[in-house]
């Protein structure tokens, strides 16, 4: 399956009022992603399901995604959340293995620790340092017990509002 590692838009800062699961995009955010979204749409990236961190700033995101790519439906997934080993990450997304296509909306460091992994094994050995609104595209083989996977492409949201 193609895998879309995607990490969330814009978002608010942090403060202590705010809990940060709560933390929304910003306007700015949300601008920037429904253009990077037109590019990946250019791209003919069309997932049939979108997973996402279960946090505000990710499934806002996700929601921009769905909207821009022909409505694919979105998922909760909890296991995107931040702080979460990427071994568990896999294990979630066997079971939408059977799809052609898949996005995955999460944030920095988990996005780059599970590209690593899916790549090498090891989450240390080659991390992909994912800018906000950053996507990889990666060919992903998830049989059981067993995992394949080729880096097709990386690029930011920037090079995406360009297309």
């Amino acid at each position: 399956m193609k895998l879309y590692l995607v990490r969330h838009g814009i978002a608010e800062d942090g403060n202590p009022g705010l809990d940060d699961k709560d933390r929304a995009l910003t306007e700015a955010g949300r601008a920037k992603m429904t253009r990077a979204t037109q590019g990946l749409r250019k791209l003919k990236v069309r997932p049939a399901v979108i997973l996402t961190s279960p946090f505000k700033r990710a499934h806002e995101t996700a929601e921009i995604l769905a909207g821009g790519l022909d409505g694919a439906r979105i998922e909760i997934l909890s296991e995107l959340a931040p702080g979460v080993d990427s071994s568990k990450i896999v294990e979630a997304l066997r079971p939408f293995a059977r799809h052609k296509s898949v996005a995955v909306v999460g944030h920095q460091p988990g996005l780059g620790n599970l590209a690593s992994f899916l790549l090498t094994g090891s989450e240390k050995r080659c991390q992909l340092d994912f800018k906000k609104g950053g996507i990889a595209c990666l060919e992903v083989e998830l049989a059981e017990n067993q995992m394949r996977c080729a880096l097709e492409w990386f690029t930011t949201a920037k090079l995406l509002r360009r297309i």
